[in-house]
């Protein structure tokens, strides 16, 4: 198991849904974190509260849970850079 930070996963979550912009935050006392993606005018296009953050401070399994969800968002026909 790769543990990685609060702030490293919040930085890959980010990073993960370019050409948009995903804004993270870390909440309830560092337990939780939530993020939301927008396009290009602003407008929230996919949201995920209440992640357990010990759930995904690992690499490996944060890679997974966002590919899971960058599949997600391509479903609904909007493209998204490669990653990671």
């Amino acid at each position: 198991m790769q543990s990685i930070s609060e702030e490293k996963v919040k930085k890959i979550i980010e990073s993960a849904f370019q050409p948009y912009r995903c804004v993270a935050e870390i909440w309830d006392y560092g337990q939780k974190i939530r993020f939301k993606v927008f396009d290009k005018k602003g407008n929230g296009i996919f949201e995920r509260r209440r992640i357990i953050l010990r759930e995904v401070s690992d690499k490996k399994r944060l890679e997974k849970f966002l590919m899971a969800i960058r599949n997600e968002i391509e479903k609904q026909e909007i493209k998204l850079d490669p990653w990671p």
